[in-house]
């Protein structure tokens, strides 16, 4: 086992994160400290918003919880002020898309990439009805998925534009729940 000494310096916001996680079952993968001061701790584990609910509660106003980029899976929470941060990182290889979700999903996932559609990321929301969704950087192509969407196993369903989110579209698995999701509209 690797004992990492985490800095003195790192801000005690992230220090708080980090100590909830290493209580629990989570462990410290590697700290990085930048050229510019910037100290990073990548945690083994993901980081559980339960167990950090009460600090993201009192220091809402300093924290910006973010999410990576495909193809790199994973979410973390950066100190406004001092830029420290604290996360959880998995690396994806390019297929893993389509390990992620269900093969019904695949023909639909692969028309869009062909059409020129980019994967914004990959999220694992496994509390909700959706447990894998891939969100895709640019509106859904519906018209040319109806084509080849296999209406017995595959539905696309539309939430109607509003103010908070602007709306959303999806493809998603009958079976498994698995999606594939883009914002309506340009990103």
């Amino acid at each position: 086992m690797v004992i990492m000494e985490i800095p003195t310096n790192l801000s005690p916001i992230i220090r708080k994160i980090a100590d909830a996680e290493l209580a629990s079952d989570n462990m410290i993968k590697n700290i990085v400290i930048e050229n510019n001061g910037i100290i990073g701790i990548d945690m083994s584990k993901p980081i559980r918003v339960h167990r950090i609910r009460k600090i993201w509660e009192n220091y809402e106003e300093h924290l910006a919880g973010y999410r990576t980029d495909f193809p790199m899976l994973g979410w973390g929470y950066t100190d406004r002020k001092t830029k420290h941060y604290i996360q959880y990182i998995e690396k994806t290889e390019d297929q893993s898309a389509h390990q992620l979700i269900s093969a019904n999903l695949h023909p639909l996932l692969d028309m869009e990439l062909r059409l020129g559609n980019k994967i914004r990321y990959i999220a694992r929301w496994l509390w909700t009805g959706h447990p894998n969704c891939v969100v895709m950087k640019y509106p859904l192509h519906f018209q040319e998925a109806k084509n080849i969407m296999d209406h017995s196993k595959v539905k696309y369903s539309l939430w109607e534009p509003c103010l908070k989110d602007g709306g959303s579209q999806e493809y998603y698995c009958l079976k498994t729940y698995h999606s594939i999701c883009s914002a309506l509209g340009d990103n």
